[in-house]
């Protein structure tokens, strides 16, 4: 029973960060796509932000199943992202306006990169590990 429970852990670990790796590259491709004028800023920002709760719960759970198991490196690597989510949160920039989306473009375009990035080294910590 203990290796299934095993095998249940990391497989929902192995998913999770798959799926977040598929949103950010999903993300990416939609800035791109507004650059070059393939859709316009609204179908942009509904797309975008129906992305982010279920990233956010996603990375939630990814960084409380590495906490609650001991793998403090990995929660380590993780809590920056977490920390970077809430303060948007806080701060009312977690979703994208379509007013304003032109001017912020380069910058989210930015910040879906850099996630993207953190998502593959978790992906690579929870393959290794």
């Amino acid at each position: 029973a203990t290796v299934v429970l095993e095998v249940v852990y990391w497989m929902i670990l192995f998913l999770a960060t798959a799926g977040e790796l598929i949103c950010m590259v999903y993300s990416l491709i939609l800035f791109v796509d507004l650059t070059i004028d393939y859709i316009n800023p609204r179908e942009l920002c509904d797309r975008v932000n129906d992305l982010y709760w279920p990233e956010f719960f996603t990375h939630s759970l990814l960084t409380g199943m590495l906490l609650a198991r001991g793998f403090y490196l990995g929660f380590a690597f993780s809590l920056p992202l977490m920390l970077f989510h809430f303060r948007r949160m806080q701060q009312n920039r977690h979703l994208l306006d379509n007013t304003r989306i032109f001017s912020q473009v380069a910058t989210e375009r930015r910040n879906a990169m850099a996630k993207l990035g953190f998502y593959l080294g978790l992906f690579a910590y929870i393959i290794v590990w």
